[in-house]
């Protein structure tokens, strides 16, 4: 992929004088950046990348407002953030997929004595004969703000001068980190191909591994050095079958908030089910009205595959304990998962364009980045916790992207990622498995990644 940087058009520099806080820079960048040259329509979308530094984390949010508040009466369709990997020829071809016109990047830099930001404002424009991406430059700006540190002036001393005061200690502060870490484990073959599989816990520190196949539902016991012990099989051969067909097979398996309580479903059965482990035997509790993706509370959100294809129909069924309803997520969708949280309940999902999705009910979703299959989500103290795949299209060889407390770390697995699963394990360990597909296709292979939690203490 190739791309054309037109001539810098516009550049302007402003060292602006009593600036502070992020409402006032984001306007001093904006009002540095040449925007009038354009009409834009309500057809056309701009996207915004903002990057910022750790210590500039708590200006995002005021900065995304203000950005949006200050760009939508220009006449633009959308104004959407995202998140992307990788250099600017990538990220432009992604945005075209999503269908942006415009990009606006962000970026802001912190020093001792200044901070300063940089805004480049380009057109994005997808080749007509080919694939190419045109990313043209159209202006440029920067922005200054001192922070300078202004000392009071000396007292006047009447007698002798006062014993210097003890500097305050800060009180250190406690950073928990965890990085994916490799080789990987091998812990099973499947002769059978996996449709889905989770990590749900078990009596003491021991995690029960399912994995659900087309005519099976198994139980494995997962140990903290990476032991595995077979505990049953459950036939589903017996159930009713769905008569509406999709291309490949897919599963779904949830764990429950109640001790060895489960749900699963498959495109190949006419129901989802509750389910429950108990000892080390597995025991089918009573149908659902579709695939398990969430479960708030008693809810459990349910999916149903469209036929014909690979995804999840736009709307999903909430079972309760009394009724059904619905809940419309306006877009098909290859996974789904959902983490309840206070005042409701979040979503995440693969879309058509393998971007990876965020949102909650009656929202505009995030566009969190391009992603493959294997998307598992789990609810930590610190927040949530994510695993997914990506490829770049080298053969049988993908990426686990692992986000823990906004911090993103990758590695290289030898297969194509069909499926993945992730826990806490032990005290200090988070366990996060992946289903490959083998070269010669004939079986699946389970393999094992760990993320050591670790506390940095910060002065």
């Amino acid at each position: 992929m190739k791309t054309i940087f037109a001539p810098l058009l516009w550049f302007a520099l402003s060292t602006p004088t009593g600036l502070q806080g992020p409402v006032p820079f984001a306007d001093s960048l904006l009002s540095g950046l040449e925007l009038s040259g354009h009409k834009y329509t309500s057809q056309e979308q701009l996207s915004i990348a903002l990057e910022l530094p750790p210590e500039l984390e708590g200006w995002r949010d005021p900065l995304k407002a203000r950005l949006r508040a200050s760009l939508l009466p220009r006449g633009f369709g959308r104004v959407h953030f995202a998140f992307t990997r990788g250099p600017l020829e990538r990220a432009g071809a992604q945005y075209i997929q999503e269908g942006s016109e415009w990009l606006l990047s962000v970026k802001l830099n912190a020093k001792s004595n200044e901070i300063s930001g940089f805004a480049h404002f380009y057109r994005l424009d997808s080749g007509l004969w080919d694939e190419t991406a045109n990313i043209r430059l159209v202006s440029s700006a920067r922005s200054i703000q001192s922070r300078p540190e202004v000392e009071p002036p000396p007292p006047i001393l009447v007698g002798p001068p006062p014993p210097p005061p003890e500097p305050e200690k800060p009180k250190p502060s406690k950073l928990s980190r965890a990085q994916l870490q490799g080789p990987p484990m091998l812990l099973l073959r499947m002769p059978e191909t996996i449709l889905a599989m989770a990590l749900c816990p078990l009596a003491g520190d021991t995690l029960g591994l399912l994995v659900l196949q087309k005519h099976r539902l198994q139980l494995f016991k997962l140990e903290e050095n990476g032991y595995t012990q077979h505990l049953h099989s459950l036939s589903l051969s017996d159930l009713p079958s769905r008569r509406a067909r999709v291309r490949i097979p897919m599963g779904t398996i949830l764990c429950g908030e109640n001790s060895g309580a489960f749900y699963f479903g498959s495109s190949e059965l006419s129901a989802g089910y509750q389910a429950q482990i108990e000892g080390q035997k597995l025991s089918l509790v009573r149908p659902l009205a579709g695939m398990p993706v969430a479960q708030n509370q008693e809810d459990i959100y349910l999916a149903i595959p469209a036929s014909g294809t690979n995804l999840f129909g736009s709307q999903l069924t909430v079972q309760g304990p009394e009724q059904l309803n619905t809940v419309n997520i306006e877009r098909a969708l290859y996974q789904i998962q959902g983490l309840s949280k206070e005042g409701g309940i979040q979503f995440w999902g693969i879309s058509e364009k393998l971007q990876l999705l965020r949102w909650k009910p009656g929202q505009t979703p995030e566009s969190l980045g391009p992603a493959g299959l294997g998307l598992s989500l789990r609810g930590f103290a610190e927040g949530p916790v994510w695993v997914v795949s990506a490829t770049d299209g080298t053969p049988q060889q993908d990426t686990l992207y692992f986000h823990y407390q906004g911090q993103e770390s990758s590695v290289k697995v030898p297969g194509a990622v069909q499926n993945t699963a992730l826990a806490p394990l032990g005290k200090n360990k988070i366990v996060v498995l992946a289903a490959l597909q083998t070269p010669q296709k004939s079986s699946q292979q389970i393999v094992m990644y760990t993320a050591q939690l670790k506390m940095e203490v910060q002065p």
